[in-house]
């Protein structure tokens, strides 16, 4: 294509991203969100538990201490969030409700956003935080909602 057909001058092409609207995701919807996602950080931890101990053995697992399982531990639970949120907007748990989470602006979630997004989720007492306002902080702080995109399964 010629510059003259480009409909576009350089450096203006649109960004090819889909803008998600919806009603904002209960309370309750949130809460079971929650449940399911913490279900799949278990069985996930689990996973690398068992794959560990079969790879370097029952007494290597063993060794492993509180620190070093902690750091384990919030590595996986960055990566689950961060991973699933910015790929597809949906966690497992937000699949099984039937949300999404986007930007305020109904966009995608870029890497940034959805890294502190996670990061929020650190925050003392942040999981009652639904109940102090109309968002909990990691949406709050991190400008993103959790929107319904289809019926719950």
């Amino acid at each position: 294509m010629s510059v003259e057909q480009n409909p576009n001058p350089a450096g203006t092409a649109p960004v090819q991203r889909e803008r998600v609207s919806g009603e904002i995701a209960s309370a309750t919807r949130r809460f079971w969100t929650f449940v399911a996602d913490q279900i799949a950080i278990w069985i996930g931890l689990l996973a690398v538990q068992i794959a560990y101990g079969m790879a370097y053995g029952i007494s290597a697992l063993e060794a492993l201490d509180g620190i070093k399982w902690w750091g384990i531990c919030i590595a996986f639970y960055v990566i689950y969030y961060v991973s699933f949120e910015v790929i597809s907007g949906r966690t497992l748990g937000k699949f099984l409700t039937g949300t999404r989470v986007v930007t305020d602006k109904g966009l995608a979630l870029s890497i940034p956003t959805a890294f502190a997004r996670t990061l929020c989720r650190f925050i003392p007492f942040e999981p009652m935080s639904f109940s102090l306002g109309e968002s909990w902080w990691h949406d709050s702080f991190s400008r993103t909602q959790v929107v319904r995109s289809r019926s719950a399964t």
